[in-house]
């Protein structure tokens, strides 16, 4: 176990991933006390975790801390740790003053509220410790309160608090715990409730699209997304979101498809930030992004999400058969990235001169050999060897043709976007209107 950490704990800094190394202390710190009983260790690991955690704008980040702080306040009342070295009133002050400024932050209100959740606990222990019944009522209207929030703020995990207030039913029994415990029932039952409602509209939205029918389709995944949008259904979101994206360029509205594609993404490294592991979905909704980035044609863009795609994959678990399924996909995208470059008029080569160079570090072979016969460098490809030198001029030229005009050509605008210069065009149709879109080169426009 202890080589097994030591190993993390050297990957995590040469990663120098704070989040990784956050959950290394903290497993440490789990470890030394439930396995270990090493109290001594315990401490050194709280410290750590508190270290990493303090200044955090993350609320998932202090509920890591409240529970070992937990566990340490609980210690001091046993005897198995002194008052003297647990230094619990100091350590929860530290605590409180980054759990309040989560839960002030007025933009984040999914973040807030987890950190109210936080401070409620954190309130509840106090109380307990205290004997004060007056202040335990309070922490149940508190908590009431944040269930009564939830309604709107699909984000927060109703089922992680609801653990938390099943796991100490057993220690209260009042009035208010009861209102409490029966509000829980009633919030949980609706989420699950709107989840399989929610479920039931994706798996029709499906149906829908394998019938050709994408704009019945994305009426129904619109529906179930409404109804997903929980921590809890949080796969079947992703999964809604990806198969909105393959609706939305059925019917042509590729910026559509590309923001539901993104959003799918975006919810699967949330999973990552909070458990340092890569969700199932995340490769299809990043292959997802690479191809509708393709077809929408800006060469930045498409290097970039296929460089994240590759790191996803990397990471990903597939079978032998999946890998090589996956292998085809990227010579497929590599080889429409190569189409983009022949595609490219005489005027844009300058801009691209340093870019072949590039494409061989990312593995983007074929790519790169179109894009050096755009620039004029047959003889370069020659002595490399990739053109055999049995082939002629005409019969080079000939392959490169057939190249250019592959099927997928017929996907793809006519020239690639570079975002070079000030400004770029962006173009798209809708309701057989072609909208222009000149906007500055920088990352908000």
């Amino acid at each position: 176990v202890e080589s097994r950490f030591a190993q993390t704990e050297k990957l995590s800094q040469k990663l120098d991933l704070r989040q990784q190394q956050l959950r290394i202390a903290y497993n440490r710190a789990w470890t030394a006390f439930w396995w270990y009983e090493d109290y001594a260790d315990f401490i050194r690991f709280y410290d750590e975790v508190e270290k990493r955690v303090i200044g955090s704008d993350q609320a998932n980040d202090g509920e890591l801390l409240l529970n070992l702080w937990q566990l340490l306040a609980s210690s001091v009342r046993t005897g198995k740790i002194s008052a003297q070295n647990a230094n619990v009133d100091s350590r929860r002050q530290s605590l409180q003053v980054m759990l309040e400024a989560n839960a002030a932050d007025p933009v984040r209100l999914n973040n807030a509220l987890e950190a109210r959740s936080s401070l409620a606990l954190l309130k509840l222990n106090q109380a307990f410790l205290a004997g004060r019944s007056d202040l335990m009522d309070e922490v149940w209207h508190d908590l009431s309160k944040i269930l009564d929030e939830t309604s709107s703020l699909g984000d927060y995990s109703v089922e992680r608090l609801g653990d938390v207030i099943k796991e100490i039913g057993g220690n209260f029994d009042s009035p208010d715990f009861d209102a409490l415990y029966e509000k829980l029932v009633a919030v949980l039952r609706e989420r699950r409730s709107e989840g399989e409602a929610g479920e039931a509209f994706s798996e029709r939205g499906m149906d829908k699209l394998s019938s050709d029918k994408p704009y019945e389709a994305i009426r129904w995944l619109g529906k179930a997304e409404e109804l997903l949008i929980k921590e809890e259904y949080r796969g079947e979101l992703v999964k809604t979101l990806i198969v909105s994206s393959y609706a939305y360029e059925r019917v042509g509205l590729l910026w559509a498809a590309r923001a539901k594609a993104l959003a799918a993404l975006e919810r699967t490294f949330t999973t990552f930030n909070e458990m340092g592991e890569i969700a199932p979905h995340a490769l299809y909704a990043a292959k997802r992004l690479v191809w509708i980035e393709l077809q929408i044609g800006r060469i930045p863009h498409i290097l970039g999400e296929m460089q994240l795609e590759n790191f996803i994959a990397m990471h990903s678990k597939m079978s032998e058969p999946q890998k090589e399924k996956y292998k085809e996909e990227l010579e497929l995208q590599d080889s429409v990235l190569g189409i983009h470059f022949l595609n490219l008029p005489i005027s844009a080569l300058p801009d691209v001169e340093h870019l072949p160079d590039i494409l061989e570090r990312l593995g983007n072979f074929a790519a790169r050999m179109a894009l050096l016969f755009a620039l004029g460098h047959e003889q370069e490809l020659r002595t490399e060897g990739t053109i055999p030198v049995t082939e002629t001029t005409d019969t080079v030229l000939s392959f490169f043709e057939q190249f250019q005009d592959q099927p997928a050509a017929k996907d793809i605008p006519r020239h690639p976007i570079l975002v070079s210069g000030e400004t770029t065009l962006l173009k798209t149709s809708i309701l057989g209107a072609e909208l222009r879109i000149e906007v500055p080169n920088n990352f908000t426009s």
